[in-house]
């Protein structure tokens, strides 16, 4: 139990300001935090809380071409980064549900 990270990678549609489209891998700072639930009132065990978070770390483009968080933040802006970022944690964490 406790917090572990790990870089995890998965595929990314940005829309640009423009309205191209840039379809990417992204890699992602994955932070997993485990730790005991909250017991029932009656004192029974209710296992384990498991949050996930992610964070862009960079694009990859064209499997050659690397673009920076803030790179990415500039062209694209912050709310598709955060949008890749939610769907990321979404699908880290059915990865990890779901195998």
């Amino acid at each position: 139990m406790g917090i572990r990270t790990e870089e995890w990678e998965t595929t990314v549609d940005l829309y640009g300001t423009d309205l191209e489209i840039l379809d990417a891998r992204a890699v992602f700072r994955i932070t997993v935090d485990e730790s005991p639930a909250e017991p029932y009132s009656w004192g029974q065990d209710r296992g384990t809380e498991v949050s996930y978070d992610a964070h862009l770390l960079h694009i990859l483009w064209n499997g050659e071409i690397t673009y920076s968080r803030e790179f990415v933040v500039k062209e694209f802006g912050e709310s598709q980064v955060k949008k890749c970022e939610a769907l990321a944690k979404e699908r880290y964490e059915d990865e990890q549900t779901f195998g």
